[in-house]
């Protein structure tokens, strides 16, 4: 189960270097929707989401911070 444990590892550490709260949950896709049920739920206020694509023509990674009220990629509000 070692596997599973290190996206959340490298989470958790970025989380605690910058001194963010809150949970940290790694997901293969759907990072924006993920973020709509958090902040729903009332487990965060905002949710840092960030995207990794790594191989191809080169890596790449963005983020956005997510609250309520903010636009999703598809134009809707949380």
């Amino acid at each position: 189960m070692f596997f599973q444990a290190v996206p959340n590892a490298v989470a958790g550490h970025v989380a605690a270097r910058w001194g963010l709260e809150g949970p940290v949950v790694c997901v293969a896709g759907g990072g924006i929707e993920v973020a709509g049920v958090l902040i729903e739920d009332g487990d965060a206020d905002e949710v840092l989401v960030v995207r990794v694509e790594q191989g191809g023509a080169g890596d790449r990674a963005e983020a956005v911070l997510v609250g309520a009220g903010a636009p999703t990629s598809e134009g809707e509000r949380l």
